[in-house]
């Protein structure tokens, strides 16, 4: 879908789903940081910000408040200038179960944090996840989720670099992982979270919790969007999507 314009006026907080809403908004060069501040109920960010291809960067703290957040497959793929990943990008979502192509053809991305999906305790899908991402070489990566069953085409295939995932002793993650190296992508799998620099158990403390506010509308033009307004999602006067006939 190519967003053509949006209202703050109907989306109640039963609505769940900002699936595809920048889809294909191919001139979108910036996200506002509290953009998504009254959206702790929203469960689908699927495909948000696919094609996205000019975005170059996502703002620190971007869900922080979605702690209903379950799905984030696809949700940056294609954005073919993002160039970094913000440390604890994902730290408060932890209710998301599916990370499946979340960052697929970001290819000039060449490091990931290695907090990245270190609080997601209940992920099971990580499949192409780093798929395509060229520029991606060395990285350490602890994976919080003992529940990992689909790994498949997780990181582009290189020779040369050191690339280690560290992941719950005993899991299904564990096994996943386990099977999926092999010379070709060069992952080297650890029950230690030390090998990936981070000690202890996970911290949660310091997660923030929002309260919910309400603005006014907003509006946006689909794949001519520059920029996106910071109230363009609201908790209970809502949004109104409108179809492009093209």
């Amino acid at each position: 879908m190519r967003l053509a314009s949006a209202s703050a006026t109907s989306m109640t907080a039963s609505d769940n789903d900002l699936g595809f809403l920048f889809h294909r908004c191919e001139k979108m060069t910036s996200i506002p940081a509290n953009l998504v501040e009254n959206a702790g109920h929203i469960e689908e960010f699927n495909s948000t910000f696919y094609n996205c291809i000019v975005l170059p960067s996502i703002p620190a703290g971007l869900f922080d408040p979605c702690i209903s957040a379950l799905n984030f497959s696809d949700c940056f793929r294609y954005c073919l200038a993002l160039t970094s990943i913000p440390v604890g990008f994902f730290k408060c979502c932890t209710a998301a179960t599916n990370m499946y192509n979340v960052f697929r053809f970001c290819n000039k991305v060449p490091s990931v944090p290695a907090d990245l999906f270190l609080y997601n305790t209940h992920v099971t899908n990580l499949g192409g996840a780093f798929s395509k991402c060229d520029a991606l070489k060395n990285f350490q990566l602890c994976i919080g989720s003992p529940n990992v069953a689909t790994v498949t085409d997780f990181i582009v295939n290189a020779s040369g670099v050191t690339r280690i995932v560290c992941v719950p002793a005993n899991s299904t993650t564990y096994n996943s992982f386990n099977s999926y190296k092999n010379t070709s992508n060069n992952v080297t799998v650890s029950t230690s979270n030390a090998d990936c620099g981070i000690d202890g158990d996970i911290d949660t403390e310091g997660m923030e919790y929002w309260e919910y506010t309400v603005n006014t509308e907003a509006t946006n033009s689909g794949n001519k969007t520059a920029s996106v307004p910071i109230d363009i999602i609201e908790y209970s006067d809502g949004l109104t999507l409108t179809e492009n006939s093209e």
